[in-house]
This record gives C-alpha cells, structure tokens and sequence, in this order.
C-alpha cells in the first residue's frame, strides 16, 4: 500500500469517497464494499500511487453515511473508485455522492 506523507508534520493526506444511502440498503452496501476491498477489487479505480485504505459506515437516523478511503489525495482525479461502487450494486441508488480531501495525522 502506497502512503502519501507530508514530511513537514509527518502527516497523511488522504481522499475519502462519500455516499449516502437510505438505511434499509445499508448491510447489503456494507458487506459488497468489505469484500470488493478484502478481494483488492477497487484497486484498477484508484489513482496512479494510490490505494483504498479503510471503509467506514455511520448510521443516521435516514441516510447513513459509507466512506471509502484513499491514500493519495492527489490522485483525485484519477479516482474512479464510486464508478466501481455503482458496478458492484448498480441497484442500489445513493442520495449524495462526493470524494472529499482529509488530512490524517500520524500519532505512531
């Protein structure tokens, strides 16, 4: 796995790739992301020198939120890791969808 790091504060910088969903598709949009990224499916949709790092869901009272993370925050262009989401559900209709830039920083 790739890592992009500021050397200035030792920090990540990363993208993370946002959906929400109506809460009844939830288990079904969780359990497809988990297993597209134990079986490294995302990886022709990411970046040149990028990679997903983490998945994560939060509940809410209508939609909940999915979150897809990424490692290079610079290759978010080249990101087509949503178009991989809609190949693998393209029942499933997410209300919002966006890739959003987080800075992460390195406690270790």
């Amino acid at each position: 796995m790739s890592q992009a790091r500021n050397s200035k504060n030792d920090s990540f910088y990363g993208v993370v790739a946002i959906a929400l969903i109506y809460v009844f598709f939830q288990p079904r949009v969780w359990k497809e992301l988990l297993l597209a990224a134990i079986g490294e499916q995302f990886t022709d949709f990411c970046g040149e020198a990028d990679d997903v790092c983490g998945l994560s869901v939060s509940p809410r009272e209508k939609d909940d939120l999915i979150q897809i993370w990424n490692v290079n925050s610079r290759a978010v262009e080249d990101s087509r890791v949503l178009e991989k989401v809609h190949m693998l559900m393209p029942d499933i209709r997410f209300n919002a969808e966006f890739y959003k830039r987080k800075q992460m920083i390195n406690l270790i």
